[in-house]
């Protein structure tokens, strides 16, 4: 179980997670394949379309480990957006507290991808950005989302 060791690590037991490392390469979203131009072809009509044709090019450089405790695995579409579905390698799901990952989790994750210019094209086209976590025994976690309007769009 996550207990609150301070605002840059949360502990399991004896082992501890480095919230400042996995923040920082977990949440710079992982735009692999796709260039500009297919965001500005984006039209509400194909947006679902347009979700699965980006899901499907990232998932060709999937999976990657983004650090040594997080693997990026897929991503999916969404209806209203992208879901990146990221395993914690070094943890099951029994060793996790839902509420305190995801509590720990967004606020840092959702400052970076509100201040990634890359990703305000995806704002700007209302596509919103969906954390998925489960444990090395691929058993879901948590879950949470940065909208548009969660940066001021």
């Amino acid at each position: 179980m996550f207990e609150q060791k301070s605002n840059q690590q949360v502990g399991i037991s004896n082992n501890s997670i480095n919230l400042r490392s996995l923040v920082s390469t977990v949440a710079v979203v992982v735009l692999i394949g796709f260039s500009s131009s297919l965001l500005n072809g984006c039209a509400s009509s194909n947006k679902q379309q347009f979700l699965r044709q980006i899901a499907s090019e990232l998932n060709e450089s999937l999976p990657i480990a983004v650090n040594r405790d997080t693997l990026l695995e897929n991503v999916t579409p969404h209806p209203d957006g992208l879901v990146y579905n990221y395993i914690l390698v070094n943890y099951s799901s029994q060793d996790l507290s839902p509420s305190l990952l995801a509590n720990s989790l967004y606020p840092q994750v959702k400052n970076r991808a509100c201040s990634n210019p890359d990703i305000k094209l995806f704002w700007e086209k209302d596509i919103s950005l969906y954390y998925s976590y489960s444990g090395n025994d691929n058993q879901f976690v948590t879950r949470f989302v940065v909208s548009p309007s969660d940066c001021g769009y």
